[in-house]
């Protein structure tokens, strides 16, 4: 489980959707769904990004209380 709290732009103009992770883990090529005003939706993680500033470092998996960035490959949603 994950709450997500942003949605931003990375400098090429790539999606990123930033969450916490709540429960279990999140690795990439996940599967990960929501809902946003009724409508339901899902999609699959490319990577996972731990930032530090403006800086960041990518990571194949994120844990419980991890704070992270995810993207999704080109071409989705």
């Amino acid at each position: 489980a994950a709450r997500v709290f942003k949605i931003t732009r990375d400098e090429q103009g790539a999606r990123l959707t930033h969450l916490k992770v709540t429960g279990g883990s999140l690795t990439v090529r996940s599967a990960i769904s929501g809902e946003t005003r009724g409508e339901s939706w899902q999609e699959k993680v490319s990577q996972i990004r731990i930032y530090s500033g403006t800086r960041f470092q990518t990571t194949d998996r994120a844990d419980a209380g991890t704070g992270c960035a995810v993207s999704r490959p080109s071409g989705g949603r």
